[in-house]
């Protein structure tokens, strides 16, 4: 597959909005609004989730729900 700029800027959108919603579960005392913010819309699918996913041709529903499992192999 032919990884274009665009594809690789969406990419790396979506990578961000995972790294600070992964940054939200964890116990830092750095976290912010825009952690939480990140964490809520990969959850449930919100709307940069569904944005981001369909830019990269993803499936925004499964990429919620494997977030969601990840995140209770971490807090279990």
């Amino acid at each position: 597959m032919n990884v274009t700029p665009e594809r690789r800027m969406w990419g790396a959108a979506l990578a961000l909005l995972i790294q600070d919603a992964i940054f939200w579960v964890g116990d830092k005392k750095q976290k912010q609004d825009h952690h939480r913010e990140a964490f809520n819309d990969l959850c449930f699918c919100g709307e940069s989730t569904r944005h981001l996913c369909a830019a990269l041709g993803y499936d925004p529903v499964w990429l919620s729900w494997k977030f969601r499992k990840y995140v209770k192999t971490i807090i279990t």
